[in-house]
C-alpha cells in the first residue's frame, strides 16, 4: 500500500514493539551452551533503531510519483496540477457540405460542326454551399470525390467535358471527360474521380474573378459524331456533378460563427486524498490558464463553471472570474503566420478573485468549463484555418507552499501482523520507546496509531491520548525556518499491552499537523528543510534459562 507521507513511516516504526530483540539475543548470546533449568534469566537492553536526517526533498520525492512538486532557484516549493481543458482540431469544427451543381444541354443549343456532327457549351456559376454562413475565397484541397453522373437521349455518339475553371492544380482547370458510347437515345453512365493530394493539392478558387464568394464556375461542353440519326426536339443531355466528402488542407474567407463548447471537467488535487478535517490557508494560490490558438480565427473565450468541489466540508464553491477575463478575445495568428500558434494567458489570483477563500476549504478538485465563439464580430473577413489548426486550453493550478495550516489532520492505514515480527511475547516485561526530534520544519504534529484486528476492531493505541511528536522550527519574519527546535518524547509499554497485541493485523494512523505558533504566522516551505529522527528502545527481558536454547535455536 502507497504510503502518503514518508514521515508516517517513522511512526510505523514506533509500532515494531519487538523487532530487534529476537536478534539483538541471537547475535550476542550462544543459547546452545546454556542447558540449566529452573533458572530466570533477567537483563535490561537497550538498542538504537533508526537515526535518519530526512530532507523535505525525500519526503517529497517519495509522495510526488506524478512530479507535482516544483521548487524555484531558492529551493522554494510549489504545487503544480495540471489539466488540459480543451483541444479542438480545425478538422473537427470546420466541414463543408456536400456540393451539387446540375446542367442541362437541350437540343437548341446545338450548332453545326462541320458535317461530322454538333457541337454546344454552357457555362454557369454554381453557389459552394456552406453550413454557417461562411464567406469563402478559396480552399485548397486534400481530398473530394466527385461524381458525375451524365445522361443522353440523343441518338448519337459523342463525348461531354466537365470543367471547372477555377478549380486547378498547377494552374491547370479540373477536366473531366465522359464518352457517350451509345446512339440508342437512352445512354446514361456515373463517372468517379478521386480528387486527392497525391500529385498536389487542387485550389477553389470561389471568388468569381475577384467579385464575389462562395461561387464556383462550371463549363459544360459537348460534342455529338453524326451517327445518320435526325435531332429530335426534346432531346437533351443532363450532367449532374456532386463533390463528397470535402477535406481541405487550407480555407480562406470568413469562416462563420461557431460555437465550442466543452462540458465540465476536473483537475485532481491529490495533496488533499488522505486529508478528512482541518483548516488551511494559501497566500498566494493561482489558476493559470493557458490558450495556444493556431486558427486565424478571432475566438472569445469564457472559462466557466469554475469552482472547486470540498469532500471534507462537503459542497461546491464557485470561484468569481475577473471582469478582464469574461469574456476574453484571444490572440490569433495572422496571415503571415499561417501554421503557427498565437498565445494568450488567463491568471486568476488572490488579487482578482476569491480563490484563496476557496482553496481554505480543503478541495478535492478544481472543475470548469469552457464555451468559446470563433468571429464574434461577422464583419470580419479575412479568416484563415488550416487543417492542422488547434485550440489547445491548457489549466494549471499554482499553489505555492506559503501559508498556514491548523488542525490539518491526516490519516492513513498499514498492515502489521504482530506474529510476523515476534511471537514470543511472553518474556517481555516493558519496552521503553524513545523518539528524538530536531525539527526543522515549520510544523507541530501530533500523532496517534491504533492497533487493529483483521476487521479494524481497536484493540489498543499507541498513546493514550494523541500526542504531540515534533514541534515547528523557529521562522524569522519571512516565515522561513532559521532554527531547529529539539523534542523527546517517551513511549512505555507493558508487559500485558505487548500480550494484547497478538491478534493486530493493521494499524491506523491519524495525525495533525498544524504550522508554526498554532496556524497564527504565514510559513514558507523550502525543500533543503531537515528533521533529524533518533528512535531507540530499552527492554527488560525476562525468561526461564531452559528455554533459552529453544530460542536460540528457531529461525
Amino acid at each position: 500500500m502507497k504510503k502518503t507521507y514518508r514521515l508516517l513511516g517513522i511512526v510505523i516504526v514506533l509500532s515494531f514493539l519487538t523487532v530487534g530483540i529476537q536478534s539483538c539475543l541471537k547475535d550476542n548470546f550462544d543459547f546452545n551452551k546454556i542447558t540449566t533449568s529452573n533458572l530466570e534469566w533477567n537483563t535490561n537492553l537497550a538498542v538504537p533503531i533508526v537515526y535518519s536526517k530526512i530532507t523535505l526533498r525525500d519526503l517529497l520525492q517519495d509522495y510526488d510519483s506524478t512530479e507535482v512538486f516544483e521548487e524555484d532557484s531558492s529551493h522554494f516549493i510549489y504545487i503544480m496540477y495540471e489539466g488540459q481543458v480543451a483541444s479542438v482540431e480545425a478538422e473537427d469544427l470546420i466541414k463543408f457540405p456536400t456540393q451539387t451543381y446540375n446542367g442541362v444541354v437541350p437540343n437548341t443549343a446545338l450548332i453545326p460542326a462541320g458535317i461530322s456532327g454538333w457541337y454546344a457549351e454552357l457555362n454557369t456559376v454554381q453557389n459552394f454551399d456552406v453550413s454557417n454562413f461562411e464567406r469563402l475565397d478559396s480552399i485548397i484541397l486534400k481530398y473530394a470525390k466527385l461524381n458525375i453522373a451524365l445522361t443522353s437521349t440523343f441518338k448519337h455518339y459523342g463525348q461531354v467535358f466537365v470543367t471547372f475553371p477555377t478549380v486547378t492544380l498547377n494552374d491547370v482547370p479540373l477536366r473531366i471527360t465522359i464518352p457517350i458510347n451509345s446512339n440508342d437515345g437512352s445512354f446514361s453512365t456515373v463517372s468517379t474521380t478521386n480528387i486527392d493530394d497525391l500529385e498536389g493539392n487542387y485550389v477553389f478558387d470561389l471568388t468569381n474573378g475577384g467579385t464575389d464568394y462562395n461561387k464556383l464556375p462550371m463549363k459544360l461542353e459537348l460534342q455529338l459524331q453524326n451517327s445518320g440519326n435526325p435531332i429530335s426536339n426534346g432531346e437533351f443531355i443532363s450532367v449532374n456533378a456532386e463533390f463528397s466528402n470535402i477535406q481541405f488542407q487550407a480555407a480562406y474567407g470568413f469562416l462563420g460563427q461557431k460555437s465550442i463548447s466543452i462540458s465540465t471537467d476536473t483537475v485532481q488535487l491529490e495533496m488533499y486524498n488522505n486529508v478528512f478535517e482541518g483548516e488551511s490557508y494559501f497566500a498566494d494560490p493561482k489558476i493559470n490558464v493557458y490558450i495556444d490558438n493556431s486558427y486565424g480565427i478571432p475566438v472569445q473565450f469564457n472559462l466557466t463553471n469554475l469552482g472547486a468541489y470540498s469532500k471534507i466540508y462537503g459542497g461546491d464553491y464557485a470561484i468569481t472570474m475577473p471582469l478582464e477575463y469574461d469574456p476574453l478575445i484571444i490572440n490569433a495568428p495572422t496571415i503571415d503566420q499561417v501554421g503557427t500558434f498565437a498565445e494568450t494567458d488567463m491568471f486568476i489570483h488572490k488579487d482578482n478573485s476569491n480563490i484563496s477563500f476557496v482553496m481554505s476549504y480543503l478541495p478535492k478538485y478544481i472543475f470548469y468549463g469552457v464555451d468559446a465563439q470563433l468571429n464574434p464580430d461577422p464583419s470580419v473577413n479575412n479568416n484563415f484555418v488550416l487543417d492542422t489548426s488547434r485550440f489547445d486550453v491548457n489549466l494549471e493550478v499554482e499553489l505555492p507552499l506559503w501559508g498556514h495550516a491548523k488542525y490539518f489532520a491526516i490519516q492513513d492505514t498499514g498492515k502489521f501482523v504482530m506474529a510476523d515480527y515476534y511471537d514470543q511475547t511472553e518474556y517481555i516485561d516493558w519496552i521503553l520507546f524513545r523518539l528524538n526530534v530536531d525539527n526543522g520544519f515549520p510544523t507541530d504534529m501530533s500523532i496517534q496509531a491504533y492497533f487493529c484486528d483483521s476487521v479494524y476492531n481497536k484493540l489498543d493505541s499507541l498513546f493514550l491520548d494523541e500526542t504531540e511528536l515534533i514541534q515547528s522550527g523557529v521562522i524569522d519574519s519571512d516565515g522561513r525556518v532559521v532554527e531547529k527546535t529539539y523534542k523527546t518524547t517517551d513511549l512505555l509499554f507493558s508487559h500485558n499491552r505487548i500480550e494484547g497485541l497478538k491478534d493486530c493485523k493493521y494499524m491506523l494512523f491519524k495525525g495533525t499537523v498544524t504550522t508554526t505558533n498554532n496556524a497564527t504566522v504565514l510559513v514558507k516551505f523550502y525543500s533543503d528543510y531537515t528533521i533529524d529522527l533518533k528512535f531507540s528502545m530499552q527492554a527488560q527481558i525476562g525468561l526461564p534459562l531452559d528455554s533459552l536454547s529453544n530460542i536460540g535455536s528457531s529461525n
